[in-house]
């Protein structure tokens, strides 16, 4: 089983928008949908009031529908461009161990990702150098 440590980075952020956007991708389909199915109805009248009561209670529905669908697709979008408008990375984060880091563990700050290749005893401290791209082990002074 591999440890990974991920600090510095609003993983929720990540998540959420994930989902959202999946869940974006469907409605934007299902309105594709709808829309062309309805414009192939009135492409075939001129008044809405011509078509046979069954079709135009299926127009309603799908109306309807089409209005929710718009609806759940702005309130995604408001919620998704919240989410971006969130500081993502803060790369002063630090990891500090105590007693043992053990070889294999996956440690992220901020943007930065290193497995760790060898056992490291604390105390010490995991820091994001960004000009090496690298994370850096540090000793703690007692």
């Amino acid at each position: 089983m591999k440890t990974e440590v991920v600090v510095g980075r609003d993983i929720y952020k990540k998540d959420r928008t994930e989902v959202l956007e999946q869940q974006f991708a469907v409605l934007k389909k299902e309105e594709k949908t709808l829309s062309r199915e309805m414009n192939g109805v009135m492409a075939k009248t001129k008044n809405v009031l011509d078509l046979p009561k069954s079709v135009r209670r299926k127009l309603l529905e799908k109306v309807k529908r089409l209005r929710q669908v718009r609806k759940v697709h702005g309130d995604y979008l408001e919620e998704i461009e919240k989410l971006h408008e969130r500081d993502e990375i803060d790369l002063s984060a630090k990891v500090i161990v105590h007693k043992k880091l053990y070889q294999g563990t996956v440690v992220e700050i901020g943007k930065l990702k290193q497995i760790i290749h060898r056992d490291v005893t604390g105390p010490v401290e995991l820091v994001a150098n960004e000009n090496f791209g690298t994370v850096e082990i540090r000793p703690i002074k007692k």
